[in-house]
């Protein structure tokens, strides 16, 4: 696209748009994930990350200008299972975006760089053979976007869930999300002379809560009329349900 700005007596403003034929627009992508566990599967490392790089081609007043931006996320955790009872899972992700603009023709560089630090610990423990606690915590540390964006939120979930009836088949859980009331998005997008820096702030703190039961199998071997006969009797045994 070919961009100006002219300014209109009675509209003010006015940016057109016009459109032309190049190359050099591309977008690359990689991705990867690994897992292994050691310890008889009581402890498992995993890491992932992901690369992205795009190049956009745009011109403002017929002057050409190159956006590069590149992506790079890179994640590890620890799953830390010692026995059915427990489980702790802590975490690390670093992400990094970096956004050039080269122009000629007496065009201004703009160049930006962002980062983000994100640390979360995820955890679920039986208090007792029937009473569960679990928690979600995810501290993000933002760096690089405007004053007026940036946000360092940290994020606190948790639930208690007292299981009954024969077989632990019926839970009553009680979730609060947001303890801390910092649920806040950070976000940039990239176009061909543009760097949108973007807040969301939304409701995230409330809690919910859950009463669930889970339907077992009929016991003992039953003949096809018993259930109604055919195919869809024999599913309405062995199907799970909620409520």
């Amino acid at each position: 696209s070919n961009r100006s700005i002219v300014v209109d007596p009675e509209l003010g403003i006015v940016q057109n748009t016009t459109y032309l034929n190049t190359d050099g627009v591309y977008t690359m992508r990689a991705f990867y994930n690994y897992s292994f566990p050691i310890m008889n599967k009581a402890l498992v490392f995993s890491v992932n990350g992901f690369a992205t790089n795009g190049n956009n081609v745009s011109f403002t007043k017929d002057v050409k200008n190159v956006g590069q931006n590149y992506m790079l996320s890179q994640g590890f955790n620890i799953r830390y299972n010692p026995k059915a009872t427990i489980e702790v899972t802590p975490g690390v992700r670093y992400s990094y975006n970096s956004t050039a603009n080269t122009g000629s023709g007496g065009m201004t560089n703009v160049n930006n760089n962002v980062t983000s630090w994100a640390m979360t610990l995820n955890t679920s423990v039986n208090i007792t053979p029937t009473l569960i606690f679990g928690a979600d915590l995810a501290k993000t540390t933002n760096n690089g976007y405007n004053n007026a964006i940036g946000s360092n939120p940290f994020i606190i979930n948790g639930y208690l869930e007292q299981r009954f009836l024969k077989g632990q088949t019926g839970a009553i859980r009680l979730h609060a999300f947001d303890i801390l009331n910092e649920q806040t998005n950070v976000s940039r997008s990239v176009s061909e002379n543009l760097i949108n820096d973007s807040r969301t702030n939304r409701l995230g703190q409330y809690f919910m809560l859950t009463l669930s039961y889970r339907f077992q199998k009929f016991a003992g071997s039953s003949s096809m009329s018993d259930f109604g006969g055919g195919q869809g009797g024999q599913q309405r045994g062995g199907m799970g349900g909620r409520w």
